[in-house]
């Protein structure tokens, strides 16, 4: 399958779940920080977090919890506790490498837009050595957007000097498959089993899917 033959010269990645093999890391986070402050978290919390953005699952906690702590609290305390994992425990997801290195070699520009955080983001890109082949990272903080939001997609396009017609997402999430999606934008749904239950819609919403980025090797 020669994805390059679609005429595509910038590409926008997630990261979490799309690059790099992390979601897993973030699947206690939520029960965690619940016990920290002497709450019984309910059954099967992650797949009901798995579903929100970042700043939704913090929000969610906050209020079905009654946490007397502020968001930037808890999204503080989300990052200490998978921080180590981002230096130490993950890795790329299979032929990650090798496509970015072939996309270089294609000149194509590249970006990440992420709900994780500047410094966690650069920490496992910097340790994993793919920091190099990306233009910019973005991030919804710094940003003060979502990946549910569409303005976050029309500023990554704007600052990589792209058009709709020339870029590719790479996404493993459903909600920013189906945005990106919505506003033209091609979009390659990645798997990953934090996705499985949406998988069928992903493969549907999708322009491509993908098991491996080795499929477009």
């Amino acid at each position: 399958m020669n994805f390059l033959e679609n005429n595509i010269k910038y590409i926008i990645f997630d990261m979490d779940g799309t690059l790099i093999d992390s979601m897993s890391a973030w699947d206690d986070v939520g029960e965690k920080v619940l016990l920290e402050n002497n709450k019984i978290p309910e059954k099967n919390l992650i797949d009901t977090l798995n579903k929100m953005t970042f700043d939704e699952s913090a929000k969610y906690l906050i209020e079905n919890y009654n946490l007397e702590i502020s968001l930037e609290e808890i999204k503080k305390r989300f990052y200490e506790i998978v921080k180590y994992k981002y230096e130490n425990t993950i890795y790329l997801k299979e032929g990650v490498e090798e496509f970015l290195e072939k996309c270089k070699k294609n000149n194509i520009k590249m970006a990440i837009l992420t709900a994780s955080n500047r410094e966690i983001s650069e920490i496992v890109l910097k340790r994993l050595d793919i920091l190099k082949y990306f233009e910019f990272i973005m991030t919804t903080e710094e940003e003060n957007l979502t990946k549910k939001d569409e303005g976050i997609y029309i500023k990554a396009l704007k600052k990589l000097n792209s058009s709709i017609k020339e870029t590719a997402i790479f996404e493993d999430m459903l909600y920013s498959l189906e945005i990106s999606n919505s506003i033209g934008i091609m979009t390659i749904g990645v798997f990953d089993k934090s996705s499985i239950k949406d998988i069928e819609k992903i493969k549907k919403t999708s322009n491509l899917f993908i098991y491996s980025f080795k499929d477009l090797i």
